[in-house]
Order: C-alpha cells, then sequence, then structure tokens
C-alpha cells in the first residue's frame, strides 16, 4: 500500500501505523478538515490535518518521556492509562497546577507534554512559556475544552506543537502520543 492512499482512511492511529508499511514516514494525515466547518479542529503549526512526527529516541526499550498537566483527577488518571497502553511511552510525572508544572518541566524536562489550558495557580499559556524555554524543547500537545480558534492561534504562536478538543478528540491526542514515540522524522 502506497503511503498517499492510507493517509486517506480516516483516523489511522498507534500500531495501525506500523502495519500499514515497513519504510518510514515523514507525515500522518490523520484527517482532512473542512475549511468553513465550525468545529475546532487540531490544526498545527505545520497546517491543517497534516500531523508532523518529531524524532525521538530509538532502539528497542526506548519509551518517549511524556508529562500530564491536568487538573481533573479523573482526565490524568485516563490519560495515564492509555498512553501505558501505548508501547513506547512513559509518563514520567503529572502537575495539576500551572506553578507545580513549571517547576517540575524546569526539572526534568520530557520529551513531551500534554497539557490542559485551564489550570488552578495560573494558566496553560504560562506553561508554554516555561515549556518553549526548555532545551531540548519539548513536543506540546494542548488538550483542553476551551478549543476556541483564538486559543489555538494563541497556543500554536507560543509554541504548541499540537491543539485538540477535549471533549471530541481525548483519542486523537493520544494516537498522536503513539505515533512520536514510534520515533519517525519530522517535517520542520
Amino acid at each position: 500500500m502506497r503511503w498517499s492512499t492510507a493517509w486517506q482512511a480516516s483516523r489511522i492511529v498507534g500500531p495501525a501505523l506500523q502495519a500499514l508499511s515497513p519504510k518510514p514516514y515523514n507525515c500522518i494525515h490523520l484527517r482532512l478538515i473542512p475549511r468553513n466547518h465550525a468545529r475546532a479542529y487540531p490544526w498545527n503549526k505545520f497546517g491543517k490535518g497534516v500531523w508532523p512526527v518529531r524524532k525521538s529516541g530509538s532502539g528497542p526499550g526506548y519509551a518517549m518521556k511524556v508529562f500530564i498537566v491536568e487538573d481533573s483527577i479523573v482526565v490524568r488518571h485516563r490519560l495515564k492509562e492509555m498512553l501505558s497502553e501505548q508501547p513506547s511511552v512513559e509518563v514520567v510525572g503529572t502537575a495539576e497546577t500551572a506553578q507545580g508544572a513549571i517547576s517540575e518541566l524546569e526539572a526534568r524536562p520530557p520529551e513531551a507534554i500534554i497539557l490542559d489550558l485551564s489550570l488552578p495557580e495560573g494558566n496553560g499559556f504560562e506553561v508554554l512559556q516555561a515549556a518553549r524555554r526548555l532545551d531540548p524543547r519539548p513536543i506540546v500537545i494542548v488538550l483542553t475544552n476551551f478549543a476556541f480558534a483564538q486559543y489555538r492561534d494563541l497556543s500554536l504562536q507560543l509554541g504548541a506543537d499540537y491543539f485538540f478538543d477535549k471533549s471530541a478528540e481525548f483519542e486523537d491526542a493520544v494516537a498522536i502520543v503513539g505515533a512520536l514515540a514510534l520515533g519517525h522524522d519530522v517535517e520542520e
């Protein structure tokens, strides 16, 4: 199967990506979004509907280190549970406040961050600004119930790589982390 035809399928995620072809890939097209669609879909700084994959670690036993910033204990638990099912993902920490997240990220920078925008003691935009100063800069995946165009645009401007509506695209965010953990190259 050629990659160009594989991407036409809606929601190709996780291990299914590996099964499609043995060769490496550069972009995953999870879905094409109509320009006039009113709902805030996950857009990223590389264009609508195109999901770049940043090269992470490699080799057997490698696990991408992911940090979760979420104020809801139920959502935090569900994210940890779903990410633990991904073979190459390790959740290295969680925070429920913006200030707690910033201090943890500065102490132990992860490779990826799943970030809610609505947090006690600050907000997700403050965490985004702190993440942008980290070296190496982690991949930031915003997962929020406030999936409005102005929040999406500001998130991407502040350094977010992905933006997802928590109520409708929860699984897509987890699938992107799984794909990133596979360690394929990214178009930057």
